[in-house]
């Protein structure tokens, strides 16, 4: 083909240029050395602020201030609520009181309680019966009650209650477990079964003393101590029905003296009008309207100082019914006797486990008595029958052991002595008596009908009454 006419007259372009830009640019000039820059005074310094302040400080000026103040104060910056804990600054009574004003005037607060554990607001049935209620509610008279107040979580979870004792949770009793920390009602609570964390897993079998026979568990408990038969009752539902701890302790001087160590350890003066006394019959401390005024009043002295025979009135309903009367109870409150030695409660029929325990301390109360007895008679003669009678009769009936016969026999020969009718020649033998009224010559006459008489109504007076105080001795 013909090529056109401006494809002839086109001149070929020229070669593009293969060199690079950087090759077209002046090189610049050298470098020079900057010179250092040098620090002048700022004539208008920045001011100091609480952020800046050093901790000590910090932690000295925030003494000066109250709780609510500092908890305000925190919570104004990150610094300062980093730097401000007024937990770890300011008491926790000023805490709790921050918050029991919170719960009665911050209307945000309305209908709601502190819990003054985990230190929240939380409904009224978020608490138990007894801390939304009485001294511990919103309106209680007793401020350390209502400081003392916890939510139903905390108190189960803490185990702030006491361990599988009931506690009162709108109107239904629940039984918290230390163990396994959960509060559950009667029909479910922890009893013999193994507590497991989150459910009822791992129910547990009867345990080794369980399967027992009755009459071997029985026997077993009367070798068991008063205190622990009580902890073995509250074990479960099956030795809480064969555990009697009064009826199978055969050791009455170890439940007197466990009920009496309870009683004085609750601090109570027992002087006062409503001090609570123990029942002897069910060996339980026991209020005073528990018992009738005669028994209550059994420790003074027109009723003869027998306090150990007291009982409340549910021991004299079970001793006494006509129909349902428990004759075995009461035989064996029968058998309980003070002991005269050692002053704790025995067995009539068996021996005094507390003279044993305290066959020391007895040993030196007999050594103080004869060291007074003996000072006693140092200033008079031992054979002057009208000084020695009202001694003997005055060691008798101030000692602390009982009249033993040879002590009796001692007075009787006293008496003997004083009327003449005592044996003269033993004391010639060891040379103490002189018998200078009695004539060598004359024989010592017949004691007659009438002097016999007269010993019989003297040994009986002895013996019932003793000296009456308007007058001599046996006169």
């Amino acid at each position: 083909p013909v090529p056109s006419r401006q494809a002839t007259m086109a001149t070929p372009s020229a070669p593009p240029d293969t060199k690079t830009t950087t090759d077209m640019v002046p090189a610049s000039p050298p470098a020079t050395p900057t010179p250092t820059p040098t620090l002048t005074p700022n004539p208008h310094p920045a001011l100091t602020t609480l952020e800046t302040l050093p901790l000590d400080i910090l932690f000295h000026l925030a003494t000066y201030l109250p709780y609510p103040t500092l908890l305000f104060l925190s919570c104004t910056s990150r610094p300062l609520h980093a730097a401000l804990n007024p937990d770890a600054l300011r008491p926790r009574t000023e805490k709790i009181a921050h918050y029991l004003l919170a719960e009665r005037h911050f209307p945000q607060h309305a209908g709601r309680l502190a819990c003054l554990v985990c230190f929240q607001f939380k409904t009224p049935a978020q608490f138990g019966d007894s801390k939304r209620r009485g001294p511990a509610g919103r309106c209680g008279g007793s401020a350390v009650k209502r400081g003392e107040r916890f939510c139903w979580d905390c108190g189960v979870r803490g185990r702030l209650y006491i361990h599988l004792r009931g506690v009162l949770k709108g109107g239904v009793r629940y039984y918290p477990c230390h163990r396994c920390g959960e509060a559950r009602v009667e029909s479910q609570r922890c009893l013999r079964e193994v507590c497991v964390l989150g459910g009822m897993e791992g129910i547990g079998g009867d345990s080794r003393v369980e399967n027992l026979p009755r009459g071997v568990v029985e026997r077993v408990c009367g070798l068991v101590g008063y205190g622990d038969l009580i902890k073995l009752k509250m074990v479960s539902r099956y030795f809480r029905g064969v555990v009697d701890p009064v009826r199978q302790c055969r050791d009455v001087y170890g439940m007197w003296e466990f009920v009496m160590e309870k009683i004085l350890r609750r601090g109570v003066p027992l002087g006062r009008w409503d001090a609570p006394r123990v029942c002897f019959g069910c060996f339980r401390p026991r209020k005073r309207v528990q018992f009738s005024e005669n028994q209550y009043h059994l420790s003074r002295t027109y009723n003869h100082g027998e306090y150990w025979r007291r009982r409340c009135w549910e021991c004299l309903r079970r001793f006494y019914h006509p129909q349902l009367a428990d004759t075995e109870a009461r035989e064996r409150f029968h058998r309980q006797v003070m002991c005269g030695t050692c002053r704790c409660l025995r067995f009539a029929d068996e021996d005094c486990w507390g003279c044993e325990v305290n066959k020391d301390k007895i040993a030196e109360w007999t050594r103080m008595k004869r060291l007074k007895m003996a000072a006693k008679a140092e200033s008079q003669s031992m054979w002057d029958n009208d000084a020695l009678l009202p001694v003997w009769w005055e060691g008798v009936a101030s000692a602390d052991q009982p009249e033993s016969d040879d002590l009796w026999e001692e007075g009787l020969g006293l008496c003997f002595d004083r009327l003449g009718f005592g044996d003269d020649h033993s004391l010639q033998e060891d040379g103490v008596r002189e018998q200078e009224a009695l004539s060598p010559d004359v024989d010592d006459p017949e004691p007659s009908s009438t002097a016999n008489s007269n010993l019989t109504t003297i040994i009986s007076d002895v013996r019932e009454s003793g000296p009456r105080e308007d007058e001599a001795p046996f006169s």
